[in-house]
């Protein structure tokens, strides 16, 4: 038996060895201290987007590391945050403009030769939010049978900008992702991964961008699969709105739009001052985003399929994060709340929009448990779960599998046992139910030490099922383009006339998700909009994102004021988003 021994000698040096020898020079990484994995965070993928480089395309990162080497053991800053309040955890982490890199996880016992497949994840947070350093975030608990991969992009209006016949020309958040996954393609076989086994997901505005390049030319040299969790379909505005909106920016900053040296020579702090303070109840569709451009998103994506194996879901509660954030207790939401949030959003279509939910429906029994007094709070989230989430995806998954694309569903009702984000307190998960994001804990297999990384809670047995399901889903959508068997049976393919997905509620099994309320109302209604857009003049959005009255009113002044943010981070302004996706 002494053959063997070289043998094991050699699999104890590559767990022990986390490098990797790339075109760049050697990377560093380290071990991950509870698991077989190894981690290596910060990798440049694109050059710094500072001075000339602001605002700019994202320019590949083709020079040589210093001395060889790179030092990969510890995350680098994370692109600076627009979203207002500093938060506890990851939001209050270094943050800088020199943000565009990536971190990777890998299989201790990987080779060169291991051919493993790869989960690229892009992060949300509303477009002013998010980062890398995350500890949600960490791979060291999901990469045990799959590369990890998560990319760094700028928030905001380091991402986001638009001026009209500059060379600020938006989008640049979009096309740091895009080169991001570009780099794996160039380099996450020296890690031991597949370049055609790549799965790309993301979850909110991550999910957002996810769909969004999904739906290009390119996608299918990219990426083998796409996953949108809870932000397909979410809107985009065309160039008349978002160029508007950039005038105003400018305006804010006291730079003339082609005087590109002025947006430059600005301070962080001056670039968030300047930017408008949005109302939570508001008709404006001011924020940024993703636009249509005409020429890098030429067309609204909400009409393009996804051009690879597509799977897409969301949550039976989004909308209690949101409205919790917007009035801080379910007690504080009135009748007169309620009525005035669906007139002042849905226009002529208030009505119908009422009767679908009557506030007698939600007395006896809400959304999550029934709570006496709590009526309008749960109303408003659930308009806000159909509206957004639940129809969006929908819409999303219609159009792809129309194009004979591989297509997958998921719905998610189980509410989670612990916080997954040190940010929600614990005592307000009964409230929430299944809310935004919720699934992210089952996703990255973070079963322990919830909130990440030093919580004291622990998944049920039951929770931790739905996160060996939800893991292993994801990694065989890298591998195969589809998300293989749950308990048994195969996860179906979705289709218009069968919509067959996952159900996840204490456990996991396989059935028919109701989307009957899209039929009725919101698919209607978005035709609706979508056609009152079009003949409009040409200051009114035509995006999904677009307000009824078209560019933004006095209702969004600049202000020297930061961004407008809950304790919650994000919330408010998320809310001011969901406000623009559903007005007329």
């Amino acid at each position: 038996m002494l053959w063997l021994f070289p043998i094991v000698l050699l699999i104890a040096c590559v767990r022990a060895d986390a490098s990797a020898n790339l075109k760049a020079g050697k990377v560093q990484g380290t071990s991950c201290r509870e698991s077989q994995v190894n981690s290596f965070l910060g990798i440049p993928y694109a050059e710094p987007p500072i001075r000339t480089l602001r605002f700019a395309p994202p320019v590949a990162y083709n020079s040589s590391y210093p001395g060889g080497t790179l030092n990969a053991t510890a995350n680098k800053p994370i692109c600076v945050q627009f979203g207002g309040a500093t938060q506890p955890g990851y939001l209050s982490s270094p943050s800088s403009e020199d943000c565009l890199y990536l971190n990777v996880f890998v299989p201790a016992s990987a080779t060169t030769d291991s051919n493993l497949p790869v989960k690229v994840f892009i992060y949300g947070g509303a477009f002013v939010n998010g980062g890398t350093a995350d500890p949600l975030y960490s791979g060291c608990d999901l990469a045990s049978d799959a590369i990890v991969v998560t990319i760094g992009y700028r928030n905001g209006p380091l991402g986001f900008l638009a001026l009209e016949g500059t060379a600020i020309a938006g989008n640049q958040a979009v096309k740091d992702c895009l080169m991001g996954a570009q780099w794996v393609q160039d380099n996450i076989a020296a890690f031991g991964g597949d370049p055609k086994q790549v799965l790309v997901f993301g979850e909110s505005s991550g999910a957002a961008i996810t769909w969004i390049i999904s739906t290009m030319p390119s996608a299918p040299s990219l990426m083998n699969a796409a996953i949108a969790e809870s932000g397909a379909g979410l809107g985009t505005q065309d160039n008349i709105s978002y160029f508007a909106q950039g005038q105003e920016y400018a305006q804010a900053l006291g730079c003339n739009t082609t005087d590109i040296s002025c947006f430059q020579s600005k301070s962080v702090q001056e670039l968030n001052s300047a930017q408008p303070v949005i109302p939570v109840l508001t008709l404006t569709s001011i924020g940024w985003r993703p636009f249509v451009d005409g020429q890098f998103i030429p067309d609204q994506p909400q009409t393009v399929p996804v051009k690879v194996p597509f799977l897409a879901g969301s949550n039976a509660d989004e909308g209690t994060f949101f409205a919790l954030g917007a009035y801080d207790s379910p007690t504080n939401v009135t009748e007169a709340d309620y009525t005035s949030f669906i007139s002042q959003s849905t226009g002529s279509y208030a009505q119908q929009v009422m009767q679908a939910y009557p506030l007698n429906s939600y007395n006896a029994t809400s959304v999550v448990s029934p709570i006496p007094g709590y009526a309008p709070f749960y109303a408003l989230a659930n308009i806000i779960t159909d509206a957004v989430n639940l129809c969006g995806t929908r819409r999303v998954l219609d159009i792809t599998t129309q194009a004979q694309i591989s297509t997958f569903a998921y719905f998610d009702a189980h509410t989670p046992k612990c916080t997954w984000e040190v940010t929600i307190p614990a005592s307000d998960l009964k409230l929430l139910g299944a809310a935004h994001a919720s699934e992210l804990q089952y996703v990255w297999n973070q079963t322990v030490d919830l909130p990440p990384p030093n919580g004291n809670c622990s998944q049920t047995s039951q929770e931790r099922e739905i996160s060996q399901v939800l893991a292993s889903a994801w990694t065989a959508m890298a591998k195969n383009a589809k998300p293989g068997d749950v308990n048994g049976t195969a996860w179906p393919l979705y289709s218009m006339n069968n919509t067959q997905g996952l159900l996840i509620s204490n456990s996991t099994s396989v059935g028919s998700i109701n989307y009957t309320i899209c039929d009725e109302l919101w698919d209607p209604y978005e035709l609706a909009r979508l056609q009152n857009a079009t003949s409009a003049t040409s200051n009114t959005a035509t995006s999904s994102g677009g307000s009824s009255a078209g560019a933004p009113t006095s209702t969004s002044k600049s202000s020297g004021g930061a961004w407008i943010v809950q304790p919650w981070s994000m919330v408010m302004y998320i809310v001011a988003l969901i406000i623009g996706v559903l007005s007329l």
